[in-house]
């Protein structure tokens, strides 16, 4: 009997950004929290059972070092690709954080921005829904995960909730991933979509109180 394809979307964790920058594909590596947030996410995979056939990561330094964690305490292979980098916007590399955060990100993908080889937000969710499909058509029957950002992400999570491309500017709902968040997708034997599920990373005193865990705070 043919399986179900289950693929596993999960944001990198924490990141040491100490000046408050735009991170988009520059190299910040995850603080000690971060790095806590993932190994605490590989044991709550292991503790539902869950082992990773493959694991495919952005060549970004938080998504990598995350990705890396994962495979090592998971024991599955790792793979790079370039199409789960972030967004690529060169004029905000760098720049403070709170050009967009003040604006609640609304105007990330704004003109204001765009030249110098931007990517438009059709682009970006193109390429992110693209390589959702390629795993989902390529890889059946898996367990695989995909470590990335949290608009690749959202991109990928919202195709199959909406079938419709997002408005960039309210997309940051409920279900934008937090850090070291995997979102589980699965897939039937025709590659028809099953259903979705979070699973958190969950504090040592919520597992006490709450199996289930409750949904992060962390921003």
């Amino acid at each position: 009997m043919p399986k179900e394809t289950q693929i596993y979307l999960i944001r990198h964790g924490v990141y040491s950004n100490p000046n408050e920058i735009y991170p988009g594909n520059l190299s910040l590596p995850l603080s000690e929290e971060g790095i806590l947030q993932i190994e605490d996410l590989a044991k709550v995979l292991r503790s539902k059972g869950i082992k990773f056939d493959v694991v495919f990561s952005s060549p970004t330094e938080r998504a990598l070092q995350s990705a890396r964690i994962l495979a090592e305490n998971l024991g599955c292979e790792l793979k790079l690709d370039f199409n789960l980098r972030d967004t690529h916007i060169p004029k905000l590399e760098g720049q403070p954080l709170s050009i967009v955060k003040d604006q609640g990100f609304k105007n990330e993908y704004s003109e204001q921005f765009q030249g110098d080889g931007s990517e438009t937000f059709d682009e970006f969710y193109t390429r992110s829904v693209d390589f959702l499909e390629y795993i989902r058509k390529g890889r059946s029957g898996q367990k695989v995960g995909i470590v990335s950002h949290g608009d690749v992400i959202r991109s990928m999570f919202w195709y199959f909730q909406h079938r419709q491309k997002p408005d960039p500017g309210t997309w940051r709902d409920k279900d934008y991933p937090e850090p070291a968040e995997a979102i589980e997708l699965r897939f039937g034997a025709n590659g028809e979509f099953l259903g979705s599920k979070h699973i958190r990373r969950e504090k040592e005193s919520l597992r006490e109180s709450d199996p289930n865990g409750s949904r992060l705070k962390e921003v």
